[in-house]
C-alpha cells in the first residue's frame, strides 16, 4: 500500500484484487494494530537510539535484534489474518 494520502485508494485496491472488503481488512487488523504498533515503535527507538542495547516490552528486555522478530510476527499475523481465506497460487496472473 501507498503511505500518505494514497495509503486508503491503495489499501482498497490491493483488497479488491485478493478478493475481500476494506472494511473486512481493517477490522482483521484492528485488534493486532495495537502489538503491531507498540513493537514498530520500541524497534525504531532502538534503530535510532544505539546507547541502549535492550528495551522492555511486555515485562521482558529485549534487544534490537529480539524486538525486530516482535515486529515481523505482528505483521506477519495481521497479513496471514487479513489474507487467511485467499488462495495466493492465483496472485500471479
Amino acid at each position: 500500500a501507498e503511505e500518505g494520502e494514497g495509503y486508503a485508494d491503495s489499501v482498497t485496491a490491493l483488497c479488491e484484487k485478493f478478493g475481500i472488503t476494506a472494511d473486512s481488512f481493517y477490522d482483521e487488523i484492528s485488534q493486532m494494530n495495537i502489538d503491531y504498533y507498540k513493537s514498530s515503535e520500541l524497534l525504531y527507538f532502538l534503530q535510532n537510539h544505539p546507547e541502549y542495547e535492550r528495551i522492555e516490552y511486555q515485562g521482558e528486555l529485549k534487544t534490537l535484534d529480539e524486538m525486530q522478530q516482535v515486529f515481523d510476527d505482528a505483521l506477519t499475523v495481521i497479513f496471514s489474518t487479513a489474507f487467511a481465506d485467499f488462495d495466493f497460487s492465483d496472485a500471479d496472473e
